[in-house]
């Protein structure tokens, strides 16, 4: 595994993404963020020769 791809978006039933910086940890944090709003997120796994398939999205409340 080389990186994570991250992408967010305001919708509860997305059709647009926003992808957000990618990480080599399996932990990160993304900035510039609007406090007490929601958002879904999805997540994979970038690798040398293949890419995973998206995760199921999450709905998180920007702390």
């Amino acid at each position: 595994m080389q990186s994570y791809e991250v992408q967010s978006s305001p919708d509860v039933t997305p059709r647009v993404w926003q992808n957000e910086p990618s990480s080599k940890n399996s932990k990160t944090t993304v900035g510039g963020k609007t406090p007490g709003t929601f958002l879904v997120w999805r997540v994979r796994a970038v690798g040398a020769n293949d890419t995973g398939e998206w995760s199921d999205i999450a709905l998180c409340m920007v702390p």
